[in-house]
């Protein structure tokens, strides 16, 4: 039962992470080798603690934990970059945030949606491989040995 909770715990972990390298995505302002790197350090906790939760899962459905890692982490990105963007349609909005944050908060759009479209594509593909997977049906031993 612990094992478990700490499992599932290890991957809101990780869903954060990939929450987060998402949301850097968007931000304009280093040049894109720095961006990479970046993004990088910021997936390799995510990773570990991805690692951790498979581990204490004893592997078990791996395609569909990760795949819903991904797909969780990917989606929250989403839903906060839509609200931004909606936000960012204020003029009022835009008026208060230019007095306090730079100019290269939101705006590197390509980037960050291609992110999100990256994480929630390769959850979709890992989940919809775990439908299919063998090791998913029960099975049985052959009656006619």
């Amino acid at each position: 039962m612990s094992r478990k909770v700490l499992g599932i715990a290890c991957y809101v972990v990780a869903g954060f992470f990939v929450y987060m390298g998402s949301l850097l995505a968007f931000i304009n302002e280093p040049p894109a080798s720095l961006k990479f790197i970046l993004l990088g350090a910021v997936c390799v906790p995510g990773l570990i603690s991805l690692l951790v939760g498979l581990t204490l899962s004893r592997f078990k459905n791996w395609k569909r934990d990760i795949g819903v890692v991904l797909v969780a982490g990917a989606g929250s990105a989403a839903f906060v970059a839509l609200t931004m963007v909606c936000l960012l349609m204020s003029p009022v909005f835009r008026e208060m945030l230019s007095q306090r944050v730079p100019d290269y908060f939101f705006h590197d759009f390509v980037t960050g949606v291609s992110c999100i479209l990256f994480f929630s594509g390769a959850g979709v593909v890992l989940i919809m491989a775990s439908k299919r997977s063998p090791s998913n049906t029960p099975s049985y031993p052959d009656a006619s040995h």
